[in-house]
């Protein structure tokens, strides 16, 4: 078993690569892979959007223009300058870093992987694993790690 290689990244990388996820859980994969992404998801991915999502709710309410007994919301026609602190606020907050640990795969072999299922072609593929590159081991980690 190797040792568990970790990384820092933005909650907003992992806030925007939500749909990605989804994308490569729909895949045909083999188990082991299918697992691990899974688990993943589940444990890292999940847990992050939804502190996120929680946290920006609280932004929301705190700079809202909504009138007392109306929903929440930040309207910038309404209130510009409370709009402009609420995407600050925003902002700030998906720019900070959390440290993660990288799934125990590398690209490489999710590529070799994923190929060997024919549903899933190689249209968007590339795109997808872009996107969640710093989700994964490099090969040079896991030639250090053995």
């Amino acid at each position: 078993m190797s040792k568990a290689t970790k990384t820092k990244v933005t909650l907003g990388s992992i806030y925007q690569s939500s749909a990605l996820w989804a994308k490569l859980i729909d895949m045909e994969k083999s188990p082991s892979i299918a697992f691990k992404i899974a688990r993943h998801v589940k444990s890292v991915i999940n847990e992050y959007i939804e502190i996120a999502g929680k946290e920006i709710e609280k932004l929301r309410a705190k700079y809202s223009t909504a009138e007392k007994d109306q929903p929440v919301s930040v309207n910038p026609e309404k209130d510009p300058v409370k709009a402009a602190a609420f995407e600050n606020a925003v902002s700030d907050y998906m720019a900070g870093k959390v440290e993660i640990t990288k799934i125990d795969i590398t690209l490489d072999e999710l590529v070799e992987d994923l190929g060997s299922f024919k549903g899933n072609g190689s249209k968007g593929l590339e795109f997808v694993l872009m996107g969640l590159e710093e989700h994964f081991i490099a090969q040079s980690d896991k030639k250090a790690a053995a």
